[in-house]
C-alpha cells in the first residue's frame, strides 16, 4: 500500500532534515495562529467575567507558550529562524 503525503509549499526533493524544518515552519504557524486566537478568547473571558473559562485557557494558554518556546529553540539549535 502506497500513502501519500501533501506537503503543500514545501519542496519534497530537498534534504530531509530541511523537509523537517520546513513542516516545523508550518506548524510553527499554526500555532501562532492559534495561540492569538486563544488570546482573544482570553480577552472575551476576561471582559464578561467568566472566571472558570479563563482560568481553563489560561492554563492552555501557558502550555502554548511552553511549546513555542521549544520550537524557538529548536530553531536556533537547527540555525534558523521560524
Amino acid at each position: 500500500i502506497e500513502q501519500v503525503i501533501i506537503l503543500d509549499g514545501i519542496d519534497t526533493h530537498i534534504h530531509n532534515g530541511n523537509i523537517l524544518i520546513d513542516l516545523n515552519k508550518v506548524e510553527f504557524r499554526k500555532l501562532e495562529t492559534f495561540i492569538s486566537r486563544q488570546e482573544k478568547v482570553l480577552s472575551t473571558y476576561r471582559a464578561k467575567g467568566k472566571d472558570e473559562q479563563f482560568r481553563m485557557v489560561s492554563d492552555s494558554l501557558d502550555l502554548l507558550f511552553k511549546l513555542r518556546f521549544r520550537f524557538k529553540n529548536w530553531f536556533d539549535g537547527m540555525g534558523c529562524t521560524a
